[in-house]
């Protein structure tokens, strides 16, 4: 069974990372063997451009949806760990075509909103016609 990383290869795309203002916690994917290269944008310009937001505490501390998904990925052993660099950042997942234009794009509403990793793959074969 092919991994996620190898499919997105087959698809003749990339990946790579863009982390905030966190280096040592980027070194530590870098040293754990991240698959594909990781920016570290500490003036947040990446996420500026995409339009990802930002909550306010109230907003964090409030969001029980967030909660809960860490607390399901806390029980799974894979929980994101400590919150290193601004807990207002928000997430997101971006593709772009081979001109750099954002042809899809997701936009975390609370703490560890990620999409499902086989809807970024499907995604990616909608618009590649491959993988």
């Amino acid at each position: 069974m092919a991994t996620a990383f190898q499919e997105i290869e087959a698809s003749g795309a990339g990946a790579i990372g863009i982390a905030t203002a966190a280096p040592d916690q980027a070194q530590a994917l870098i040293d754990g063997g991240i698959p594909f290269p990781l920016l570290l944008d500490r003036e947040m310009r990446t996420y500026d451009a995409l339009g990802i937001g930002r909550q306010s505490l109230l907003g964090f501390i409030s969001d029980y949806r967030g909660w809960g998904r860490w607390m399901r990925g806390f029980l799974r052993n894979r929980r994101q760990g400590r919150i290193t660099a601004d807990y207002s950042v928000l997430s997101g997942v971006a593709i772009a075509d081979a001109e750099g234009e954002i042809v899809w794009i997701h936009r975390g509403e609370g703490l560890g909103d990620y999409p499902r990793l086989e809807r970024v793959l499907a995604r990616l074969r909608e618009l590649t016609g491959s993988v």
